[in-house]
């Protein structure tokens, strides 16, 4: 083997160490997971510098570079417009952070064991982060009992999203296994053991827009199972048991002490959204659903007074803070829309707006198509569907997409996705070059 290919072998696996690194380590102690994530995106940058040419052919690299222009201009159109409330400096990481993607999925290259690798590494750091960050069984045992909890992961909305992921893949984890025509018990209760950890998870932090998120991810996903077993297996046992349980879950829910929870948090602003949904403005702007419609409708003036390039970094920040409507105390604490697209339009304009949407669309053309090339399964291309229709949802409610903990998720789903569409489509094998990606157990793509 050259020198040159022993070195990439080597930088590849230091690489993939700092995947797995950053993937455990970034909720439980982020300046440790941080720090492996940077060298982690230096080395796979480095290595993909090799393959400029090919990557320069990807929409992702373009939406990449959109992104970077987005943040130059609305940062420069701050400066000459609006200096006063302008950013000293371009902050060009805040929207170039969701395409650590790309190294993170040249470092998996589609192999399903380093997939199934990294991702157990994110559930097991999601699943013992009570005890790590949080009060473990104490702060389990207050949130039972009605008391929302976070566990220490930045607040409980960001908490509840992370259990919401792994509830989602959880289920269909369990789901499957009644799927399969011989079933596998001892699987069966293990997922569903998770699933039923998973649930207290998203239950006890109490966090509605995850809750909706959920709910129209798991309807979708109960039907998708039972259109397959009913009209094309013609397997009415089965459907009939998967539905038979489902009912059995929904009563000992109901029966359990977190219904109580549930209750009383979907009830406390009820009269708030009636008001709102009626078109009166006596709702109050100091609750959660008051500040979040506040903001929301004050940021569309701002909006359109700079529909292009946004006000720049601090945009949002500017509209919670001249708004005649929000408490003064809730201006120092909020310092953004909870919404990652109204963050997005106040900030850097449409021109940022595209760049958001086209990466949601990249994904999702990426899920389909490694799924029409047969690099993944039917149910993984359903259940990283569900994933990317929650993902839409809940940031619909929360600005997660300029978060550590959702940069945390859409790099690692993501990258996932990206992984089996490169491998999906022969990616680096299609350049003028020839360079292809070699098998999953040889390492490094390299030259014919």
């Amino acid at each position: 083997m050259p020198l040159i290919d022993r070195f990439q072998t080597f930088f590849f696996y230091l690489g993939f160490f700092a995947l797995s690194l950053m993937t455990f380590l970034s909720l439980i102690t982020d300046k440790v997971g941080s720090r492996a994530g940077k060298v982690m995106a230096v080395l796979g940058f480095f290595l993909l510098l090799r393959y400029w040419r090919v990557l320069l052919k990807s929409p992702l690299v373009w939406l990449l570079g959109l992104a970077i222009l987005s943040q130059l201009l609305s940062w420069g159109g701050s400066q000459f417009s609006h200096p006063d409330w302008a950013e000293d400096s371009p902050k060009i990481g805040r929207m170039s952070v969701w395409f650590l993607i790309i190294p993170v999925a040249f470092f998996l290259q589609g192999d399903l064991r380093k997939i199934g690798f990294v991702l157990s590494l994110a559930v097991l750091s999601i699943l013992i982060s009570p005890w790590v960050t949080g009060n473990g069984w104490q702060e389990i045992i207050q949130g039972i009992n009605g008391r929302r909890v976070d566990f220490g992961l930045n607040n409980a909305q960001h908490t509840a999203m992370l259990f919401g992921v792994a509830l989602i893949c959880f289920g269909f984890l369990t789901l499957r296994q009644l799927y399969k025509e011989k079933i596998s018990w001892i699987k069966f209760c293990f997922w569903g053991c998770l699933t039923t950890v998973a649930v207290a998870g998203v239950v006890i932090t109490q966090t509605r827009a995850v809750w909706l998120a959920l709910a129209v991810v798991m309807v979708i996903l109960l039907i998708w199972y039972v259109w397959e077993l009913i009209v094309k297996e013609h397997n009415y046992l089965k459907a009939c048991l998967i539905a038979g349980i489902v009912c059995f879950l929904a009563f000992i829910g109901y029966q359990s002490p977190l219904t109580h929870t549930v209750e009383k948090r979907l009830s406390a602003e009820l009269s708030n959204i009636e008001k709102i949904l009626q078109g009166k403005d006596d709702y109050i702007a100091n609750s959660s659903t008051g500040i979040r419609f506040t903001t929301w409708t004050e940021s569309i003036s701002w909006i359109q007074e700079k529909p292009l390039i946004g006000w720049g970094g601090n945009g949002r920040d500017l509209v919670v803070k001249h708004s005649d409507r929000l408490m003064e105390n809730n201006k120092k604490i909020f310092r953004h829309l909870h919404n990652s697209y109204l963050d997005t339009l106040v900030n850097y304009g449409l021109l940022g707006f595209s760049c958001l949407i086209g990466f949601f669309v990249f994904l999702g053309y990426g899920i389909r198509k490694a799924y029409k090339q047969e690099r993944i399964e039917y149910g993984a291309a359903v259940v990283s569907s569900l994933l990317l229709v929650f993902w839409a949802i809940v940031n619909c409610f929360e600005s997660y997409m300029y978060y550590s903990s959702g940069s945390f998720v859409i790099t690692l789903i993501g990258g996932v996705v990206l992984s089996v569409y490169w491998k999906a489509i022969n990616f680096f094998g299609n350049s003028e070059t020839g360079k292809a990606l070699v098998s999953s157990t040889s390492g490094l793509p390299r030259e014919s």
